[in-house]
């Protein structure tokens, strides 16, 4: 037995008695051994907002929520795809970034020294740079690279993080938006 909660997403002008009985009959279906005809509780459709997302509709129906195996329906808007010469020549700036970000990410430092041996910062040990599998000391694990490197790694990352963000808005802006419910339902089984 166990305690089951579910969550749909509907058009905004859905015919909410179809939505019932479509919910009434998976529920019915899902716990037939229980005896269980549909859901416990009407489905209250909150009509007084519109969240900006699905993320957003989901923690609105946590604070609505009254515990009791209440069903809530939100609207929400639905970001559909966008599509252009500039998302595209966005999404390849993100990932030549992408690219670069996790080729320096995955330089091991010890095998671009010249030196035979590299001393550790912090514990001091002299440690054959052949030997080195990675980034840290074997010994204390504290990292091997000096700053300019990590600053390297950083600035690569940014870079990457700057290309999401400008795909991301551009995206967002240009996209078209639909309204849809997200309706939560919950059942024992």
């Amino acid at each position: 037995m166990s305690h089951n909660i579910q969550h749909y997403s509907y058009p905004e002008n859905c015919d909410r008695a179809k939505v019932k009985a479509e919910i009434d009959h998976f529920v019915a279906m899902e716990d037939y051994q229980e005896g269980c005809t549909g859901l416990y509780r009407p489905i209250r459709w909150i009509e007084t907002t519109i969240c900006g997302d699905y993320e957003e509709a989901i923690k609105t129906i946590v604070k609505l929520d009254r515990g009791d195996y209440d069903n809530v329906a939100v609207r929400y808007y639905n970001s559909l795809p966008y599509s252009d010469a500039k998302t595209k020549e966005l999404q390849t700036k993100k990932d030549i970034a992408y690219a670069k970000y996790r080729e320096a990410e995955n330089v091991v430092y010890p095998k671009t020294v010249k030196a035979a041996y590299i001393t550790c910062k912090v514990c001091g040990s002299k440690l054959s740079r052949t030997r080195l599998a990675g980034n840290n000391c074997p010994l204390c694990k504290n990292s091997l690279c000096p700053d300019s490197f990590k600053e390297k790694v950083d600035a690569a990352k940014n870079r990457f993080t700057k290309a999401s963000e400008n795909l991301r808005k551009y995206v967002k802006s240009k996209a078209q938006k639909e309204v849809l419910w997200l309706v939560k339902f919950e059942y024992h089984t």
